[in-house]
């Protein structure tokens, strides 16, 4: 049961398509530090982006907490020779579900990562109050499998056209035992989905951000993705750029992914 649940390298990468990625943040006017912590691993085609809360600098270290532990249940599952798998070290190993292998291990992995940080906390009282907003990705061929918690958002640009593809989710955060994390859209119409998968085509720009980018408008996010597409950092500094501009209340940090042809122009 457990070999239709592999994804071989080849499944993985793909001879059409490579991402080129971006990534930008700043503070809240007369702050100096953020909340955020931003990864990307190249091999497994993964980021993460956490926005972490909590009174003071406890804020960013739950975004280190959180996303530095999502990364580590992703090297789980990427086995040394390039597959995707599901780790014997995880209990609950899927025999019979709908869900895709990228989505088993990105939900697993956000529970995983909840635990931790309850775990943590209980341990470490000082530190009782945090928990963070976390949006994770994994991108397989041409599709992408997205993670959501907290009020991060995630868009996607494709034909010139701009569509904020998920939902706040302020009762989803990892670390609050509150927390509800098995929402699907199917279980609860009502609730955010907790995840989500979209198709990919050459061009299109996938845009991680924390609620900072509230600062701009759909308008002025638009404006700035179609003038600078081609180069996913140029876009994630220009975004950046326009926030500061707004004196922004909230740090704010983004990351851009573009999917391109293999050897296109980068």
């Amino acid at each position: 049961m457990l070999q239709s649940y592999v994804l071989h390298q080849d499944d993985v990468t793909s001879n059409e398509f490579t991402l080129k990625t971006g990534t930008a943040q700043c503070p809240a006017v007369n702050t100096t530090k953020t909340s955020t912590v931003m990864l990307f691993k190249e091999a497994q085609r993964f980021c993460v982006l956490a926005d972490g809360e909590g009174p003071g600098d406890s804020a960013h270290f739950a975004s280190h907490l959180s996303s530095r532990r999502m990364a580590r249940c992703v090297d789980d599952a990427w086995s040394k020779d390039g597959r995707w798998l599901w780790p014997t070290c995880w209990e609950n190993e899927p025999r019979q579900t709908k869900q895709t292998l990228p989505e088993s291990i990105l939900v697993h992995a956000r529970h995983l990562t909840h635990d931790y940080l309850i775990d943590f906390k209980k341990r470490h009282k000082e530190w009782a109050l945090i928990k963070a907003g976390v949006t994770s990705a994994i991108f397989v061929k041409n599709r992408a499998y997205i993670s959501q918690t907290g009020l991060n958002r995630v868009y996607l640009f494709t034909r010139n056209d701009l569509k904020c593809i998920s939902c706040d989710a302020e009762d989803a955060m990892l670390g609050d035992c509150h927390s509800r994390l098995n929402t699907t859209s199917e279980d609860h119409p009502t609730k955010p989905s907790l995840f989500i998968e979209r198709a990919l085509y050459p061009d299109d720009l996938v845009l991680f951000c924390n609620k900072g980018i509230k600062a701009l408008t759909y308008q002025e996010i638009h404006q700035i993705l179609s003038g600078c597409r081609d180069d996913a950092q140029f876009c994630a500094n220009e975004l950046i750029g326009a926030v500061k501009k707004k004196q922004p209340r909230k740090d704010t940090a983004v990351i851009v992914i573009r999917v391109q042809k293999a050897g296109g122009s980068p």
